[in-house]
């Protein structure tokens, strides 16, 4: 039924109705997907200090909060501590700052708070001026417990549960810096006695056991703002923050023993602690400090059993037992010294002998072991002694090793030895419990076992035994051994400690040295394992200082006229791809380059920078062969391990070259809403969700089936052949064993696959070809109306048709663009009387041939590529370029709409070239339509919203093609739809028909348009 209005236009009542029942539908859709929004959303008005939630956000204010900030903060709703974060969030609306976002605990109605994040976008009204803020709060409690859980796992000791050194370390620091002058502090440290035993005899994971249930009871003591931490192996520290006085301490030390000695274990081994104590800030201010003065404690503590604890205090850093002397307290000068001050007159002539022999190693540069036998030899010769020898016992490897010997005899039995004293440690150990040196009239009265067999070897004797050095992983120890019977004179006494001393500086020289020469040799065999050639040049020329032995090749610094380019590489003039050039341009340190030898087939990655030898300067370059390394980056993909698509081309093309008539299978897959799911569950869960899918994949293969990983979350599969209803079936459980997997892991992660199947038939078609073949079915999915979970598409000759013509859009579409092929039509609407309204842009392919390729056709194939940008950019000037025209010629053109892609809109060229085809052509805003695509979701929702504003501030005509974005904008009614302007309202009063629905150029288009005017 249509009636007339006065100004003599028709109504259609029906299509009215129809129109209505249409919007409910909308409303209706929306509603559904504001439900289905993980967030709520809000306004803020700037200048009435009020926000307006949506429904689903009304508590306790219901939807509109007046006076928002007092209202909020006087409801107690913020979490106290953060209370200044909300006032950030306030002013950062009442400035009308662009965007921001804001993190804070809130009281949302539950027992607990919450975190919850406000995410917001300024609005600007007329004049201009921020007049409203929307934004959207959303829950991110669980984010923040899982991040929570994450940083407490990697400040936690994997065993024990407690801080890891460094955390425990990072808190004291801080607790430190806030304390008052007045404050006083302990710190704690604690080591399990004899613990090595324990390991020993129960073996390590008894050992962790027990340390795991020390760690518990520990940490069940402390419950406040105490701080307990397992530095390393068997020792622990607390920090007790603002103790009183030293008797506090004490108490705690004897409830941490006694809770130690009532320890329940499984073996019943009995637990004992040496506990050592520093005090801050008397001792120390910081963690370093306090450590090392709390261990000289420990030490202490050691000593004297039946107290809970030791506090450090300066007697004990001037005993010599209880503070190892520091690098420079035991070097060359000070050894001279020590010897010279103590009383060098009370030596003999042989003693006086045996020190300047000792005296005069340390002066030579030299480090030789044989020297120290020798001298050995000596002095066991001159005192009538039986044996002299050196042990080293590892504590890291819990291993003891002879590393001189000496004895009368000359039997060389070390390795005997050593496995005894090694069986044997903790009881010849124990012997320096209270002192560094120790004498021994009969060393069979020691608790001490030697196996009968070598009892005649090593016979009691008068021991006195020295501990040279005790560092933290090792201890190194000399004996001299004599006949039963002689006495030890305190002169000889103090001449061998004395002499020990300086022996042990000797010693470290060599270990030093052996350490380093090592090193040079493990980095050598590093270097040739590597293939590595390094080699230095002078400065600002290529003439050769030397090149490194890890090529066999040696070149000094003498011999003339040698060069890098010549010597090296074999070249007549320097390389192109030396990293030299680079280096010495811009003052650089260092320069790395990559390069490929066609000749030698390998790759290599050279590397200069500049070195300070001495008072020598010179250029240093290193080319290491990275052909291996290179070769497994091309064939494993870095995420999910599998096979890159090259390395996959080689295996099959190894693998049916020889076969007489392969019939094998390329499949083709991916998950097609993937990048959907990545906007909702971030990167990290897609990661673990690709990694997940393609293992199900590749473990449901046969052997010499292969799976690859092309990009994103698509793959592709070499399989045997079987009959296409057998494939079918293989196919669907393959992917549906996939996408199981994920579930059980992720099940809210909802995933499809579609498969496109490529059937080879014997030689002749390239492996690049079939994969794309295969490829090509795939794509023919999207055409389908029913979407299964698993969607599965062969391969026929009627694809090979649309994959030419794909080929054919690629091959030509760039020529076609600079010979002007793609032009610009119009698509008329008009009224009952046959009069213009309004028009769709659109943009056909004029071939030269004359064949018109519409851009349904083509513009899917340009997105992959981006090509897309260039046509819509194309059509978006041109466009205007018309308007100006028309207008010139007096013309009046109706409202033109223009659809652009969502990659051409959504980019940050869009807006730049709208306002300079703007400024070219002036023209009348409210004559261009721009109609918004889909492709707005959470991670670009603010982009869309931005790029809106500035269209409707410039004036334009909005269009919306988008569920959500015409939910999300209409909701938060920023944007002036064509139904809200008076100008345009008279487009939805008029019954719009597509008559002569042919696109027409833009010259018939402007002819059309003259007609209307006449």
């Amino acid at each position: 039924m249509a009636i007339e209005s006065r100004s003599g236009k028709k109504f259609d009542m029906s299509r009215i109705a129809e129109l209505e029942q249409e919007l409910q539908r909308e409303k209706e859709k929306l509603n559904f997907i504001k439900e289905m929004l993980d967030c709520g959303l809000w306004e803020y008005e700037i200048k009435r200090k009020r926000l307006v939630q949506s429904k689903s956000l009304e508590g306790a204010f219901g939807g509109v909060i007046d006076n928002y900030r007092e209202t909020i903060k006087n409801s107690n709703e913020i979490y106290p501590a953060d209370i200044p974060v909300f006032d950030k969030f306030v002013d950062s609306m009442d400035a009308g700052e662009p965007t921001f976002s804001y993190e804070m605990r809130m009281d949302t109605g539950t027992d607990h708070y919450v975190w919850v994040r406000f995410e917001g976008y300024t609005v600007k009204g007329t004049d201009g001026l921020p007049e409203k803020v929307v934004g959207r709060s959303k829950n991110i409690d669980s984010e923040k417990q899982a991040d929570a859980i994450m940083i407490k796992r990697a400040e936690s000791d994997i065993i024990t549960g407690l801080m890891t050194r460094d955390s425990f370390i990072s808190r004291i620091s801080v607790a430190i810096s806030r304390s008052r002058p007045t404050d006083h502090h302990s710190f704690v440290l604690l080591d399990i006695d004899n613990f090595a035993a324990i390991n020993k005899a129960w073996g390590n994971s008894y050992g962790e056991y027990v340390l795991e249930a020390f760690g518990n009871a520990l940490a069940g003591m402390f419950k406040g703002d105490e701080m307990v931490s397992r530095i390393e192996g068997d020792s622990f520290a607390v920090f007790l923050r603002e103790i009183k006085n030293a008797g506090a301490v004490i108490e705690v030390a004897k409830q941490i023993n006694d809770m130690t000695s009532k320890l329940q274990l499984k073996r019943e081994t009995p637990l004992k602690l040496n506990i050592g104590v520093a005090v801050c800030p008397e001792d120390g201010k910081d963690y370093s400090t306090l450590y090392k003065k709390a261990s000289i404690a420990l030490q202490a503590a050691k000593e004297n059993p039946s107290k809970p604890c030791e506090f450090y205090a300066t007697t004990l850093a001037n005993n010599p037992h209880t503070v190892k002397k520091s690098a420079d307290e035991e070097g060359t000068t000070e050894a001279r010294k020590i010897i010279r001050e103590q009383k060098m007159s009370q030596y003999g002539k042989v003693e006086k002998y045996f020190v300047d022999r000792v005296m005069d190693m340390l002066a030579s540069d030299d480090a030789n072991p044989d020297e120290i036998n020798k001298v050995l030899a000596e002095i066991g010769k001159y005192y009538k002694y039986t044996r002299i020898y050196t042990y080293n016992y590892d504590k890291r490897g819990a291993t003891c090793f002879i590393k001189y010997f000496w004895n009368e005899k000359a039997i060389p039995y070390m390795r005997v030895y050593e496995r005894v004293v090694d069986a044997q440690w903790d009881s010849v150990y124990a012997r320096f419990k209270n002192d560094a040196l120790f004498f021994c009239e009969n060393s069979s009265r020691l608790d001490f076992e030697v196996p009968g067999e070598l009892a005649n070897v090593f016979s009691p004797v008068a021991l006195l035994q020295y501990k040279i050095d005790e560092e933290d992983n090792a201890i190194t120890c000399i004996s001299f051994e004599r006949p039963l019977g002689q006495s030890w004179s305190k002169e000889e006494t103090d001449f061998l400690v004395n002499f020990s001393k300086l022996l042990c500086i000797y010693m470290e020289r060599i270990r030093t040295r052996d350490q380093l020469k090592e090193e040079i040799e493990y980095s050598r065999d590093v270097m040739n394992n590597q293939l590595v050639t390094d080699y230095a040049v002078m400065p600002d020329s290529y003439k050769l200082i030397f090149v490194g032995d890890a090529n066999g090749r040696q070149y000094v610094a003498e011999e003339d006229n040698l060069v890098c380019y010549k010597t090296v590489m074999g070249k007549n003039e320097p390389c192109k791809n030396c990293p030299l050039p680079g280096l010495r341009s811009g003052n650089k340190s260092r320069c790395a380059m990559e390069s490929y030898f066609e000749k030698n087939k390998k790759w290599f990655t050279s590397t200069a920078t500049t070195v300070n030898h001495g008072e020598t300067k010179y250029d240093f370059i290193c080319w290491t062969d990275v052909t291996a390394f290179v070769d497994r980056m091309k064939s494993k993909d870095l995420l999910t391990g599998q096979l890159t698509v090259d390395r996959l081309e080689q295996i099959v093309e190894d693998k049916i070259s020889i076969m007489r008539k392969p019939q094998n299978l390329f499949v083709y897959f991916n998950i097609p809403d993937f990048n959907e799911i990545n906007d909702l569950w971030g990167y990290a869960i897609c990661d673990e969700v690709l990694i997940i899918y393609s293992k199900s994949v590749q473990d449901q293969l046969k052997e010499e089936e292969y799976l690859a990983r092309v990009s994103g979350s698509t793959f592709v599969m070499f399989l045997d052949y079987d009959d296409k209803d057998r494939i079918v079936a293989r196919l669907e459980m393959i992917m549906q064993g996939a996408i199981a997997a994920v579930h059980r892991m992720y099940p809210d992660v909802k995933l499809r696959t579609w498969v496109g199947v490529y059937r080879m038939n014997g030689h002749g078609v390239k492996i690049g070809e079939m994969i794309e073949y295969a490829n090509t079915a795939r794509k023919s999915i999207n055409a389908r109306a029913e979407q299964n979970e698993v969607e599965i598409a062969f391969y026929s000759d009627t694809l090979k048709s649309g994959a030419t013509f794909e080929n054919f859009v690629r091959s030509n579409m760039h020529k076609a663009f600079e010979d002007k092929e793609f032009r610009v039509f119009f698509q008329p609407k008009r009224d009952d009387d046959g009069e213009v309204v309004k028009a769709d842009v659109v943009v056909r392919w004029v071939t030269k041939e004359g064949q018109v390729i519409e851009r349904d056709s083509f513009a899917d194939i340009m997105a992959e590529d981006g090509f897309i940008q260039v046509i819509d950019s194309y059509m978006h000037e041109e466009t205007f370029r018309l308007l100006a025209e028309w207008i010139g010629r007096e013309i009046k053109p109706p409202i033109i709409s223009l659809a652009c892609s969502w990659q051409y809109m959504f980019s940050p060229e869009f807006m730049k070239h709208t306002k300079e085809v703007m400024e070219k052509y002036p023209i009348p805003a409210s004559l261009v339509e721009f109609i918004i695509p889909e492709g707005v979701n959470e991670s670009n929702f603010y982009r869309v919203v931005s790029i809106l504003q500035e269209l409707q501030n410039m004036g334009f005509v909005i269009s919306l093609d988008s569920y959500m974005a015409k939910f999300a904008l209409n909701n938060m009614r920023t944007v002036k739809m064509i139904e809200e302007n008076p100008d345009l309202k008279k487009l939805d009063d008029i019954q719009v028909e597509v008559r002569g629905n042919k696109p027409l150029n833009a010259d018939d288009f402007a002819t059309a348009l003259d007609n209307n005017k006449k």
